[in-house]
Parts: C-alpha cells; structure tokens; sequence
C-alpha cells in the first residue's frame, strides 16, 4: 500500500500503474482502501472514461463497504456524467460495478 500510497492518481492511468493500484486495494485493509480511494477524489469521471483508470474505479466498487463509495456515485450523477460514463465502452463497466454492489 505505502508504494503506491500518493501516486494513485497518476498510477491509475497506466497501464502497470493501474494493477499495482489494484493490487494495493485488495491487499488493504478498510482505512488504507478509503485513504487510497480518497486520491481518486473529482477525477471519477475522467478515470471512468480510462481504459485503466476505469479498471481502479471498478476495484474501489467490488472492494469496498458501499457506504464508502458515495463519492464516486455523486461524481457519476453530476450533471450529465452518468449519460456519458454510461455509453463508454470503459466507463459502462464502472456504472454496471456500481448497479451490481451498491
């Protein structure tokens, strides 16, 4: 957790960088998964519509109490980002994670 720890964003846009995030919130434990998630904060949308990006917001909804995932929801439904996560060919699998855990 501790090498990725501050690089989540820019890790979840490359292609290794994204399954070393990955693997850091599935290894986590509950507070290490929200502090890791909490970098992801107002980049839902870009990482959504990521080819790797998408993959670190799908494990952050498998991974993680439903609860916690209030930020990604509201991200998702501002504005007009639910219409557009929705029709991406990545960014549809984020809504469909989402409709499946929470």
């Amino acid at each position: 957790v501790s090498d990725v720890s501050g690089r989540v964003l820019s890790l979840s846009q490359q292609a290794q960088g994204c399954r070393q995030v990955e693997r850091a919130l599935a290894e986590a434990t509950d507070g290490e998964r929200r502090a890791l998630a909490e970098e992801l904060r107002c980049h839902i949308r870009r990482l959504s519509l990521c080819p790797h990006g998408s993959n670190v917001v799908k494990k952050c909804i498998v991974v993680m109490p439903s609860q916690t995932l209030q930020f990604i929801i509201a991200e998702i439904m501002a504005g007009d980002t639910l219409s557009r996560v929705a029709r991406d060919k990545y960014g549809c699998r984020v809504v469909q994670g989402l409709v499946e855990h929470c």
